[in-house]
């Protein structure tokens, strides 16, 4: 093979293979500075609070780099935090929604129970933002994964207006901790 732009010939024995060896080391020690620069730049962004991601989220509308309450789908929100706290599980909040008419980020009018448990448990709802949910571990392979402990979550105050009270999300997360553990003893 011949690299045009660098000059190697790896089919030259006497030093073909020690060029494409350093070139490649050169190349992996780049990748991994890049990989330094942007998680210094995400965590300035963390500080600064800014918001990842493409914005459909129930109960919100992504307002340029802010995100502004859509009081329709609010409404929405706040009755599956509020039915939860009065004891309902997610299956009879599905049916509910379901029978009111209401719909998801996406405008579906059928529920997963696995939406309704990500609204839960998102810290959006209560004015927060939560980074490092997921991360890389590997810079050369660029694969995210779920942080489960790995990595110290970050959490800050969102510059946009909460649709629960932190109060309530709280209770929320209590609820849904205590339902694990007692299905974990099963």
């Amino acid at each position: 093979m011949y690299f045009t732009e660098d000059g190697i010939w790896t089919m030259n024995v006497e030093d073909g293979e020690l060029r494409l060896t350093i070139m490649a080391t050169l190349a992996q020690n780049e990748s991994k500075k890049t990989s330094m620069r942007v998680k210094a730049g995400q965590m300035v962004s963390f500080q600064n609070g800014v918001i990842y991601g493409t914005g459909n989220v129930l109960g919100y509308d992504k307002v340029g780099p802010e995100y502004v309450i859509n009081e329709v789908q609010a409404k929405t929100v706040r009755k599956i935090y509020d039915m939860y706290l009065a004891g309902n599980g997610s299956q009879k909040i599905k049916r509910q929604l379901e029978k009111d008419g209401d719909l998801t980020a996406m405008e579906k009018s059928l529920w997963h129970y696995a939406t309704i448990s990500h609204i839960l448990k998102n810290r959006l709802y209560c004015g927060e933002l939560e980074y490092r949910k997921e991360y890389v571990p590997d810079y050369l392979e660029q694969k995210r994964a779920k942080n489960n402990g790995e990595l110290d979550r970050i959490i800050v105050e969102g510059k946009h207006q909460p649709i629960v009270t932190k109060e309530e999300f709280e209770r929320v997360q209590r609820m849904l901790e205590e339902k694990n553990a007692q299905t974990a003893q099963w």
